[in-house]
C-alpha cells in the first residue's frame, strides 16, 4: 500500500509530497498540514467526533455533489494521512449517540 500511495503522488505533481510528523506534533495540526498540501478542496476534511479524528460528514458530502475532481482530492487526504501515520477513525452511516 505505502508504495502504491507513493506512486500516486509522484504521478500527480499538482499535489505536493505529503507531509511528515514532526516529532511532538499533534494530529490536529498534522492533519491541517495534509489538508494544506491537498489544496484548497480538501480544506475542513477533518473533524473530531467523540474525540476521533474523522472525515467530516459535510466535506465528504461535498465532494459527492461536486464530482469536479473529488475523488482525487479524497485520495490525496487519505493517501497523505495513510503516508503520514495520522490515525483517522472510519464511522459508517450511523451517528454516535451523544
Amino acid at each position: 500500500m505505502i508504495a502504491r500511495y507513493k506512486a500516486w503522488f509522484a504521478a500527480r505533481p499538482e499535489f505536493a509530497d505529503p507531509p511528515e510528523r514532526q516529532v511532538g506534533e499533534s494530529d490536529d495540526d498534522l492533519a491541517q498540514r495534509i489538508e494544506e498540501s491537498c489544496g484548497p478542496k480538501a480544506a475542513g476534511a477533518f473533524t473530531r467526533e467523540q474525540s476521533v479524528l474523522t472525515f467530516s460528514p459535510e466535506w465528504m458530502q461535498s465532494l459527492m455533489e461536486n464530482r469536479d475532481g473529488g475523488s482525487e482530492i479524497l485520495n490525496c487526504v487519505f493517501y497523505a494521512a495513510s503516508l503520514s501515520s495520522l490515525p483517522i477513525g472510519l464511522f459508517g452511516n450511523e451517528r454516535i449517540s451523544e
